[in-house]
Order: C-alpha cells, then sequence, then structure tokens
C-alpha cells in the first residue's frame, strides 16, 4: 500500500518530533526534512553534538511519544532505529 505524505515547507510553531539519541542523551537540532527526488527517500537534516563521532551508533528516533491533541498529526506510534 502507498501513503501520500504532505510536507509542510514552513512550519513557524512546532518542528518535527524525529531526534537522534546518543546513550540515552539526545545529540542532535533538528532543522527540516524533505523528499530527494533522485534517491528517492525521505531525509531529516539535523545538526549533531561534537561529541558524536563517525561509526558511533545512534538511534533515530521518528514520531510523537505519547498521544497528542494536535489537530495536525495523524494517528501513529513511535519508531526507533539504529544507525551506525
Amino acid at each position: 500500500m502507498k501513503k501520500a505524505c504532505r510536507w509542510h515547507s514552513a512550519s513557524f510553531v512546532h518542528g518535527n518530533a524525529d531526534e537522534l539519541v546518543k546513550d540515552g542523551k539526545r545529540v542532535d537540532m533538528r532543522m527540516f526534512n524533505g523528499y530527494n527526488y533522485i534517491e528517492l527517500c525521505l531525509l531529516s537534516l539535523a545538526m549533531v553534538d561534537a561529541s558524536v563521532q563517525i561509526g558511533d551508533v545512534l538511534t533515530l528516533k521518528w514520531g510523537e511519544a505519547n498521544y497528542t491533541a494536535k489537530t495536525s498529526i495523524e494517528p501513529h506510534r513511535q519508531a526507533s532505529w539504529k544507525t551506525a
């Protein structure tokens, strides 16, 4: 099944809820999300803490942790992936 994504080009009220975690500590500042048509993938751009080294294993968390009353968020479960 395919799902359409509607991306807001600017959100001045709140950012999206993805974050990078290393050893239980948040190590990024989320900047922007988008779709790369050439690579055919979704991207999430963030700045990471200077303590993060190439090859460190991080956890990417996507989505709201708990139920939210925000009308712009459809119901979902928070997901996480290990990165390297």
